[in-house]
């Protein structure tokens, strides 16, 4: 069974494929047709938004656990996968 972190990064690696593949396009070279353009973007909306209710329920409180009086980056609502990298 995968801990809630392994879950995070994995659905960070997800994101940053869909959102590569509406700027690419399925060849590569042309824009994602407007239908499946629209059914990624649908997609991409749910999987952020189950993403970063896990981050709010796990991973911010692990990371104001670890910090003297928590961090008032961690409690923006944001995914800050970039601050804290």
């Amino acid at each position: 069974m995968s801990d809630v972190f392994s879950v995070l990064r994995a659905d960070h690696r997800e994101v940053e494929e869909m959102l590569a593949a509406l700027a690419a396009g399925p060849d590569g070279a042309a824009p994602i047709r407007s239908e499946a353009r629209k059914q990624l973007t649908d997609k991409l909306i749910i999987e952020s938004s189950k993403h970063e209710a896990a981050e709010e329920q796990y991973f911010w409180p692990a990371v104001r656990g670890h910090l003297p009086n928590g961090t008032p980056t961690s409690a923006a609502g944001t995914c800050g996968r970039h601050r804290a990298e």
